[in-house]
């Protein structure tokens, strides 16, 4: 029957009678959960983003490598920004914050230091050992023997994250985080992968020198001018202004060298002074055309002028002329990334650190791509090794974190991030996923304060005001977690704000609210088993029992966690005894205790065995939650009632 729906619906769908289509895909997907094409036709046929994008992150949730839905996504949006999943507590990945501008940051563009090297053999064949070797070593261990371009696929969202450097110094980064709303903090987070689809290589232009032609100038090695050997270590202590001032008198001095140029040029693109760089590299290749490392340079100015063909086209230049340069497939590596190109990127990055394995920034580079493809332990190997060799480097924390915090690892992933938020970079973002790494280990109070920082840093956070409004719930402090929600929602119509403000108005016994609440969030999402859940209580308070068992039902249908089953169960057998039918309320108010014991359960229990006539099991019952109720001080109307209905069950 669920696949007639399916093939149906999509009938439907292709013949363009859009509404059919929707009831019967989003039948498939009520009565299969776990429905990869359910989901993935069900996206096709809604009309609003945000709906649509959450069935295709459904889709890659139950399959990573679902391609269909990778171009989906993007086609809605290249920032698209996820919506809940179906667990109590919910999250909701969104882009990557933009980091500070720290220079030592992993996943910035490297830049070349303008020495060029003579030892082209040993690195084309140490390229050559790597490409042949290496896959087997990487690979081999879990038996994937498939080539470096086709080995991987899967991952969260990336933005423009510019990792691109120079030997020692990085450009400003932004890192993927991992940032989620959630709905409570007992369960493990879902993660929602959302990949763009890869674009392809760009093609290597001619080029008119290769390794071993004569230069028209020496590349640096051999010039003692005190000036340029004080100008070399004033870009290692990265004082970039002092580097063009000691390069400028070098170049006065001594006009026809190129490598004066080249470090002058660098530190331009470091002060964002790209054009006037653009014109000391292009004097530098004009006094040798065949500087690897000027070519570098160059295309890092392209890059910043937003010439992204030519920068590319200059990397090229500069591996023709030296293939050993790490640094220029770390730059790739960015670039892959950018695109969402995860595959090429990890190549890229893996070759850099074949080439240079000390350097930290190029294993930062591979554990972002790697957790970009869903492979968490070779990321956190790999944000390891960065940290190995330059502890200070405090992203790779970061995204040592986020891997952690992707595999439900949240004790390491707060270690992580506990490192990282001091930092003058860190951002909302950051702050955000330590609060969700708190939030699952129960440090509620934490989570709130972490919350509340990412808010500070980005007012119109509305991510971090839904969760943190749901941690409000779970403390019980329902006015301000309706402070929290009514702020997410001036950001827009969000299912998960007003499914969470619904909660906070049942606590707070506002039914008409709670429930023209909820009903909004189930009309705009209407595949969230926590809003039925929620709603399906409401319904019960005022005593819409038909409603109240629809409501429930749905939301075991579409797979409801755990942590609501017992409520959702004890709703329906509340229902049921209303309704008057007591057999299927004993049956309801037993799963319920099964799966989640409590004292009212015992009391509802007990009235049910009244009203269908079983006395002694309704004394049992009754006492049982009397007994309970007197260690936890407990007085509700409820007490009052069983000691009444014990004392005439008990002459």
């Amino acid at each position: 029957m669920e696949n007639d729906d399916l093939q149906q619906g999509i009938a439907a769908l292709k013949a363009g009678d859009v509404q059919k289509a929707q009831a019967l895909l989003a039948r498939v997907v009520q009565k299969d959960p776990r429905s990869e094409q359910g989901w993935l036709w069900l996206g096709y046929s809604l009309s609003d983003h945000q709906k649509r994008s959450f069935c295709h992150q459904k889709v890659l949730a139950l399959n990573p490598h679902n391609e269909n839905a990778r171009q989906a996504l993007k086609e809605i949006s290249p920032n698209n920004q996820p919506t809940p999943q179906d667990n109590h507590i919910r999250q909701i990945p969104i882009q990557p914050e933009g980091m500070a501008s720290s220079e030592i940051a992993a996943g910035g563009k490297l830049k070349p230091d303008t020495d060029d090297h003579s030892w082209v053999i040993v690195s084309i064949f140490a390229a050559v050992v790597f490409l042949c070797i290496l896959p087997l070593l990487y690979f081999g261990i879990n038996g994937q023997f498939s080539s470096l371009a086709t080995i991987l696929g899967l991952s969260l969202q990336a933005t423009q994250h510019p990792q691109a450097a120079e030997i020692s110094s990085l450009s400003p980064s932004s890192t993927p985080e991992l940032i989620t709303p959630s709905l409570s903090p007992t369960l493990t987070p879902s993660i929602i992968p959302v990949t763009p689809t890869p674009s392809q290589s760009p093609t290597p232009t001619a080029y008119l020198f290769k390794p071993g032609d004569p230069t028209a100038t020496p590349l640096g090695s051999d010039i003692t001018d005190p000036n340029y050997l004080a100008g070399l270590n004033a870009v290692k202590e990265k004082d970039h202004d002092e580097v063009v001032r000691l390069m400028s008198i070098v170049i006065y001095s001594n006009p026809d060298l190129a490598p004066p140029y080249v470090k002058r040029g660098q530190a331009y693109w470091y002060l964002d002074k790209c054009e006037e760089g653009l014109g000391d590299i292009d004097k530098a290749l004009s006094l040798n055309p065949a500087f690897a490392s000027a070519w570098a340079v160059h295309g890092l100015l392209m890059g910043c002028l937003g010439d992204i063909d030519q920068e590319l086209d200059d990397y090229q230049k500069a591996l023709s002329l030296d293939p050993s340069l790490a640094f220029i497939h770390h730059n790739l590596g960015v670039h892959y990334y950018d695109l969402g190109d995860y595959e090429r990127s990890l190549d890229e990055y893996s070759l850099a650190t074949a080439i240079d394995p000390t350097e930290a920034n190029a294993w930062d580079g591979m554990s972002e791509a790697l957790m970009m493809l869903g492979r968490l332990d070779e990321c956190i190997k790999s944000a390891t090794k960065a940290i190995e060799i330059n502890p200070e480097l405090w992203l790779a924390y970061a995204d040592r974190g986020l891997c952690h915090l992707n595999q439900n690892e949240f004790a390491e992933a707060v270690a992580d991030y506990k490192i990282y938020v001091v930092q003058p970079e860190a951002g909302a973002g950051s702050w955000y996923n330590y609060g969700l790494g708190l939030d699952r280990l129960g440090d509620l109070n934490g989570a709130v304060s972490a919350y509340t920082k990412a808010l500070l840093i980005d007012s119109a956070f509305y991510e971090a005001q839904i969760n943190r409004g749901m941690v409000y719930l779970a403390l019980r402090e329902y006015n301000n977690a309706l402070k929290d929600f009514n702020s997410a929602l001036l950001s827009g119509d969000i299912p998960l704000a007003y499914a969470g403000r619904g909660n906070a108005y049942l606590n707070l016994k506002q039914y008409a609210k709670a429930i023209s609440d909820l009903e909004k969030s189930i009309n705009l999402y209407p595949y969230d088993p926590w809003a039925y859940c929620t709603v399906a209580q409401a319904y019960l308070e005022v005593a819409r029992y038909q409603d109240a068992l629809d409501a429930a039902r749905s939301s075991m249908q579409l797979g409801l966690s755990p942590a609501c089953q017992g409520k959702v169960m004890e709703v329906q057998a509340r229902s049921y005894y209303a309704l008057e039918d007591y057999d299927q309320a004993l049956l309801y108010i037993d799963k319920s205790l099964q799966a989640q014991p409590n004292m009212l359960g015992y009391y509802y229990r007990g009235i049910i065995y009244q009203a269908a006539g079983k006395k002694e099991e309704a004394i049992q019952d009754l006492e049982t939650f009397l007994a309970y109720v007197q260690q936890k001080n407990y007085k509700g109307p409820e007490v009052a009632d069983a000691k009444a209905r014990l004392a005439k069950l008990k002459p």
